[in-house]
């Protein structure tokens, strides 16, 4: 053997013994060394290999035939392509005899290869183009066997599936298959019907939408056809269902026509008592095939079919209640029947020939479909589905009765999202005709709340300890979710409710699962919170003891939830009377807490319930504690210690009744400690959690915080006053402002260790911490009002002697911002200081020397600062001298100039604005500091006093935006924005006058800016003039130019956002204009060359980009009126495009998941491919930077938390794609962040 190649020969040898044993161990290190890396192998090693690897296909053993499956898949993948071929053509011939298990193992052995290698390249090419031509020779066979007809139907369908690609390059072969599969619809064993059904269903979108019209315009005859047999029907049913599900698109245009002819079907005269069993199943089974299609129309064809949703609805409503072989209804029977028959109701009806509770399930499952994707229609749905549902609570197939109970979940958790009661968050009531059904104005809530007396009634039956572990899981899912949507509504229910949790709890553990125990708990705890203490206080005697007893259960889960419950029990009996017999049960459970607690290995999920449990116990029922063990235990160490400090958080938020003052006050001494000492030495997570114990425990302690308490907080936390982490920092600064606060005495100590770091972080822009800044300063001149001055003269120094720290910005402008703001505080809590710090930053001005740019930088801003609210029209020669500054060499020099004159006319505008717009007619550097100026008087000026000068600002305002330069287009544009707001009566018709077509594309995007921060203003004060130009404003989405449509659709997200009551009603019209920017337009991109690289320039991302980031808005917002399947449509175009894009996307999947899962998991095909791209390892090459890496990371995360999300939607079997893309998941190299999302 040549060296470098793979030594095959004492593997073959192994291969090749009588003993299985050593076969299989062969044929295992093999699979072994394949996945341990790319193997190469000589030719004589290949074949040898190859030959017999194949022949225990038909090996003796099971256990090594298994294997062989898995070594013929990976090897396929590594040899030459002559052995491919042979690979594939001698699984072909196995697949074709006459040994049923060698049959069986060949066809998992294609699906196998078809399912592991690539979609595309030469190995895809390779199994596509051999394999199928093979399989469609047997399946033209008329003398093929049905067992064979089988097992190739399933490698075809794998096939059509995955390799779409190559298939795709041979039209003429598909349009074979195509063929072949249509005459196997024919024939005689259902079985074969069926699976050619699914492998129709999954070549049809590989074919042009011309080769499936004649069949379906044959199938909606068949329906029409009296000589077309039951069973032909129910095949012709079935493959609209299955091409629904796979190629809706080619359903949509004959939706109508469909949805008639499937109702026609489900009509087919009822069967009579005397009609043959067989007959009676075939009719079944066609009404059950007519309304999984019509599931699959609403699922893909919604806009299609909505004008026929009323007679969807009428049918799935109608043979919900399908059941001829029992004439009883349950609604009908007397309550006394019903208790007196208790027992005898767990027994289940049995009927192996009765198949009527398939047509049954299959009408719940259409109803779940419009539930889910039609939030439009609940109002209606709560009134017409609602009720019925109610009545088929009780259904005698009990897989019937749970799919009952999760479509009515399905209708309360919608309500959930889209409503809830006196009001809709859901975007706006409204009252409108949409294809002859009327959707009222009022949200339906109410209908709800009235069927929730009769169906927890009707549930609460259903449910006994006899009941299985699936039906209890479902029935408590929709009590659960019933509590959550309408909290308190099964307060009237307590005594039987937790009649029937005690039974359930105090039975055998082996009785029930701990999931199931897990689950009740949580019912449970949701219950004590939103239920009235009075409702239940009667019924704990019941529970309670159970619920004591499995605060000690072995399964970490139940013990930790059981924890929980009992925290929420102690929070409600707190209202109840003092001699109320519940009481005694607090104390129980504090002896039950401790002692967990003081078990060094208690589960540490457990331990956390635990703690949270003994936080509601001190301060819901403070007298039970007298042992003081509470004390230290709340303070925990460790991994609990993170616990432990937002227990304590909210137990001094509470308060503690029923404590001794003393120990009360000195506990929380020693909490200030214990925080103070994680803040000095924890890790950072838990340092961020200790601040809001900490500023709870100084509130608490309040005018009686001790000095040395003070002082000792001071201390700690002036260390912390650093840019090393900005949120430590602005937490820190935030602490010390409560502590000045509560104790103002403590100012003495912040000057003497604190005010140095101030100063520092002050001049280096203290960036993200602004605002807590100058809270303190703030708080530290209040504390002592003869500090300002001092203040303010070190800042000073600190400015001339220190600089300007690096990261402060281009030339220190964004530091001395910061500084100039601290003493505009200053001089805002000490008034009397004014004149003189006035006086001290003006000399630099009025100097008549040439000062540094430094200098007069920060004069300017601080200046400015100040004149925001103190007038200066007596120093006019300051503002004077400011404007002058507008023409000055250095861009910050100017920048500082425009904030000072724009905010000294804030303090008096009649005196200063008309200066300013005067300026407006100098030079184009003028006129854009005077701008800069201006948007400084419109952003922070009294609204009453601008809008009476508002016009003299509009005309010099609308000229600048015609102007060449950007900047000043840009800030004129914000300018009259916010200038339209002070007076929108005056101002939006002039806006609307010129979006005029007719108008040059500079002015449109002067509007759209403009627009923008009109809808930016969340005041709902000119809504009525809003409203009327919403319809023709939207119409720049559809301008020629670019910039105008990028421009528009910013302003619709900024619409979307904060005025979505007004958007909503226009939707239908704008979000097609909207989506069409969601497309890659050809025209717009460009390569332009930059030496030897050649960049790929997209000049339409920007909008495409804007487009999703509004859609994502409109998901937030305007849920309600969106059309679920166009949207998942971009949403899944998008995952192709740009990184950026598809970060955008994978947000949105997250969302979907949690407030339309019904829509997004019949999309998981779809989804699946991109999902897995993103999900491989990014390709590196020599180009390939850091930056190129840590995107893809990202992009990962994003990935995967919408796969996590999918997967809790309940995505996982509803496609074998996205099941394969999840099980490679928790395989790769991202298992560890996905188990813990899923987990969550």
């Amino acid at each position: 053997m040549a060296p470098g190649y793979y030594n095959a020969a004492p593997l073959a040898e192994k291969m090749r013994d009588v003993d299985p044993d050593l076969r299989f161990m062969a044929m295992n290190d093999f699979i072994a060394d394949m996945r341990s890396g790319a193997l190469t192998f000589d030719t004589q090693s290949e074949t040898t290999l190859v030959d017999e690897v194949l022949k225990h296909m038909d090996d003796s053993n099971s256990e090594v035939k298994n294997l062989t499956v898995k070594c013929v898949a990976l090897m396929i993948k590594l040899v030459s392509e002559g052995k491919k071929e042979l690979i594939m053509n001698s699984l072909i011939g196995y697949l074709g005899g006459n040994k049923d298990d060698v049959r069986d193992l060949t066809s998992l052995a294609l699906k196998t290869i078809t399912m592991e290698i690539p979609t595309v390249g030469s190995l895809a090419n390779l199994v596509a183009n051999t394999l199928v031509p093979q399989l469609l020779i047997i399946l033209k066979n008329p003398n093929t066997k049905p067992e064979l007809i089988l097992e190739s139907l399933t490698v075809l369908t794998t096939v059509f599936s995955r390799l779409s690609a190559p298939l795709t390059k041979t039209p003429d072969q598909l349009q074979q298959a195509f063929d072949i599969l249509r005459n196997l619809l024919d024939h005689s064993r259902v079985a074969v019907r069926k699976r050619a059904i699914v492998a129709l269903a999954n070549l049809i979108p590989l074919t042009p939408p011309q080769t499936f019209q004649p069949l379906l315009d044959a199938l909606l005859q068949a329906f029409s056809n009296p000589a077309i047999s039951v069973s032909q029907r129910t095949t012709a049913v079935q493959l609209l269902a299955a091409v629904g599900r796979h190629a809706p698109d080619r359903l949509a245009p004959s939706a109508t026509a469909i949805v008639d002819s499937l109702i026609v079907a489900l009509a087919s005269g009822p069967v009579d008592e005397d009609e043959e069993e067989a007959e009676r199943k075939e009719m079944e089974e066609l009404k059950e095939g007519a309304l999984q299609a019509l599931e699959q129309l609403v699922l893909g064809c919604g806009k299609e079919v909505t004008a026929l949703l009323v007679q969807i609805c009428a049918v799935g409503v109608e043979l919900m209640k399908y059941d001829p072989n029992y004439a009883g209804d349950a609604m009908d029977e007397d309550e006394d029947e019903a208790e007196e028959d208790e027992d005898l109701d767990e027994e289940e009806y049995d009927d192996d020939e009765d198949t009527s509770y398939k047509v049954r399930r299959s009408a719940l499952k259409l109803l779940m479909a419009v539930i889910g994707t039609r939030p439009e229609l609940l109002p209606t749905l709560y009134k017409s589905v609602g009720p019925a549902l109610v009545s088929r609570f009780a259904d005698r197939e009990e897989s019937v009765r749970t799919e009952v109970w999760a479509t009515f979940t399905a209708l309360v958790k919608q309500a959930g999202v889209y409503g809830t009661e006196g009001g809709s968050p859901r975007p706006g009531k409204r009252k409108r005709e949409e294809e002859g059904m009327e959707v009222v104005e009022d949200d339906g809530l109410s209908q709800l709340r009235q069927l929730v007396p009769p169906a927890t009634k009707s549930l609460l039956k259903q449910l006994t300890p006899k009941s299985s572990a699936s039906t209890l899981t479902a029935g408590f899912t929709l009590l659960q979710t019933l509590n959550t949507t309408l909290p308190g509504v099964l307060a009237p229910f307590s005594a039987p409710l937790l009649s029937l949790m005690a039974k359930l709890l105090s039975g055998p553990s082996g009785s029930r699962t701990p999931e199931l125990t897990a689950q009740l708990l949580q019912f449970l705890t949701q219950f004590f919170a939103a239920s009235p203490p009075r409702s239940f206080a009667d019924s704990l005697s019941n529970i309670a003891p159970p619920l004591m007893t499995l605060l000690s259960d072995r399964f970490p889960r139940v013990a930790g939830e059981a924890f929980r419950a009992a925290g929420e029990l102690v929070k409600a009996i707190k209202s109840l009377p003092p001699s109320h017999p519940a009481k005694k049960y607090a104390e129980r459970i504090y002896a039950e807490t401790v002692r967990r607690l003081n078990v060094a290995d208690t589960d540490a999920f457990v331990k956390e319930r635990a703690l949270e449990c003994l936080g509601d116990v001190v301060s819901s029922a403070g007298e039970v504690t007298k042992d003081d063990q509470w004390m230290s235990l709340l303070r925990a160490r460790g991994e609990m210690q993170a616990v432990g400090l937002h227990v304590v958080e909210r137990v001094v938020r509470d308060g503690a009744d029923g404590i001794d003052k003393a120990k009360w006050e000195g506990w929380l001494d020693e909490g200030v400690d214990w925080c103070l000492g994680v803040i000095k030495r924890g890790p950072r997570a838990q340092r961020v959690e200790a601040f809001p114990c900490l500023q709870q425990l100084l509130n608490r302690k309040g005018s009686s915080l001790e000095p040395q308490t003070a002082t000792q907080v001071v201390q700690d936390l002036t260390t912390h006053l650093t840019e090393d982490d900005l949120h430590v920092l602005s937490l820190s600064l935030s602490t010390l402002t409560l502590t000045l606060t509560l104790l103002p005495s403590a100012w003495q100590t912040v000057e003497h260790t604190t005010l140095s770091r101030v100063y520092v972080l002050a001049l280096s822009g203290a960036q993200g911490s602004v605002e807590p800044l100058l809270a303190f300063v703030a708080a530290l001149v209040r504390a002592d009002n003869q500090i300002a001055n001092h203040i303010v003269q070190n800042l000073l120094i600190q400015c001339t002697k220190g600089g300007v720290n690096e990261k402060s910005g281009k030339g220190g402008i964004a530091g001395y911002g910061t500084v100039a703001k601290c003493v505009a505080v200053c001089v805002q809590e000490s008034l009397q200081d004014a004149a003189g710090v006035i006086t001290t930053f003006a000399k630099p001005l009025r100097s008549g020397k040439k000062e540094s740019d430094s200098s007069l930088v920060l004069s300017l801003l601080t200046l400015g600062e100040i004149g925001r609210f103190v007038d200066m029209s007596d120093q006019v020669d300051v503002f004077n001298h400011s404007l002058s500054y507008f023409t000055s060499p250095s861009e910050q020099v100017r920048a500082a100039a425009a904030s000072a004159v724009g905010n000294i006319a804030v303090g008096n505008i009649q005196v200063f604005l008309p200066v300013i717009v005067q300026a407006l007619q100098g030079e184009e550097q003028t006129k854009l500091s005077a701008l800069h100026a201006l948007r400084e008087v419109v952003t922070h000026g009294p609204r009453h006093q601008l809008e009476h000068m508002a016009d003299q600002l509009w005309e010099p305002l609308f000229a600048s935006t015609t102007g060449e330069d950007e900047s000043t287009k840009n800030v004129a544009a914000a300018c009259l924005g916010r200038l339209t707001t002070t007076s929108p009566a005056r101002f939006l018709p002039r806006l609307q006058a010129s979006m005029a077509p007719g108008n040059p594309p500079a002015v449109k995007a002067a509007v759209a800016t403009a627009m923008r921060y009109v809808f930016m203003d969340n005041t709902q004060t000119y809504d009525d003039l809003l409203q009327p130009i919403i319809s023709p404003y939207f119409m720049l989405l559809r301008d020629d130019d670019i910039t105008v449509q990028r421009l528009a659709i910013v302003s619709l997200n900024a619409a979307a956002r904060n005025k979505s009551h007004l958007v909503r009603p226009h939707l239908p019209n704008i979000l097609p204009d909207l989506y069409a920017q969601t497309h890659v337009r050809a025209e717009l991109v460009h390569t332009v060359v930059m030496g030897p690289w050649k960049h790929q320039i997209d000049d339409g991302l920007e909008a495409r980009k804007a487009a999703y980031e509004t859609m994502y808005t409109l998901l937030d917002t305007c849920l309600g009126a969106i059309d679920l399947q166009e949207y998942i449509n971009r949403v899944i175009a998008g995952l192709s495009d740009k990184d950026e894009i598809k970060a955008l996307c994978y947000m949105m999947l997250f969302r979907l998941a949690q407030v339309a899962p019904t829509a997004v998991v019949q999309r998981l095909d779809q989804i699946s491919a991109p999902l897995e791209d993103t999900m491989k390892a990014p390709a590196q090459t020599k180009d390939t930077v850091k930056q190129d890496l840590e995107r893809a990371t990202e992009l990962q995360q994003s990935a995967v938390r919408a796969l996590a999300a999918l997967v809790k939607a309940g995505g996982l079997g509803h496609s074998s794609r996205f099941d394969a893309v999840v099980d490679n998941t928790k395989k790769g190299a991202l298992s560890h962040d996905y188990n813990e999302l899923v987990s969550k």
